[in-house]
């Protein structure tokens, strides 16, 4: 029978129902911060923010952040002239809470990526399982189906041997009972013939007594 296929039909249909269903969670980083200068204008402090010194105390320069007020000596933040940048300096201030929003940034979207990947690794195995469990029932069903089909064959073929025999009988009977009608019909007539010519038939059985007795044969029987 076609039970196997039509059952793979139907799982294969199942499985690109689900699959066109379910769509996998895609990874989408949210845009990192921005750090820009502030709009409002503001005036740097003419002191270090470190040592609370005005501009040449310690006969080092004072370098003024461009994102806050704050102004640091080169020497009380440990570094040279030939350090700064062409652009905008951020202080170590900004620099720090800069870094650390990086860091929370990055932080969280390791934690996002991470949800991500444990969501697909899931629903991974979850179609794992369902393609398994799909498989082994397409098998079972398979298997029954080729189990139904066997029985079917071996009971068609059981029925065709029952349906051979009864006609084989039946043939025989209705031989014998044609050759035992015929044997009747013909004594009938026998019977007939006898009523209709009986001189006749006994003339007959005197010429074969007498053709016996020429022969020296015994005679032959006498119809009563």
């Amino acid at each position: 029978g076609n039970g196997p296929e039509r059952v793979s039909e139907k799982l294969s249909e199942k499985k690109v129902v689900k699959k066109a269903i379910y769509k996998p969670p895609v990874f989408v980083p949210p845009p990192p911060p921005v750090f820009e200068k502030p709009t409002e204008e503001f005036i740097n402090i003419d002191r270090c923010n470190h040592c609370k010194k005005k501009r040449d105390a310690w006969e080092s320069p004072l370098v003024m952040c461009d994102i806050c007020p704050r102004s640091f000596h080169l020497n009380c933040i440990g570094i040279r002239e030939e350090d700064l940048p062409e652009g905008d300096w951020k202080c170590p201030r900004c620099a720090e809470r800069e870094a650390h929003e990086m860091k929370k940034y990055n932080d969280m979207v390791k934690r996002m990526r991470d949800t991500v990947d444990r969501e697909t690794q899931r629903h991974r195995e979850m179609e794992d399982r369902e393609a398994k469990r799909e498989a082994e029932k397409e098998e079972r069903d398979s298997r029954l189906f080729a189990e139904k089909d066997e029985r079917e064959r071996v009971r068609v073929a059981d029925k065709e041997k029952r349906d051979s025999e009864r006609a084989k009988v039946k043939e025989a009977n209705e031989k014998q009972r044609a050759e035992e009608k015929a044997k009747r019909d013909a004594e009938k007539e026998k019977q007939r013939l006898l009523k209709r010519y009986p001189m006749e038939d006994m003339m007959l059985e005197a010429e074969e007594i007498e053709m016996a007795a020429a022969e020296g044969c015994p005679p032959p029987p006498t119809v009563p």
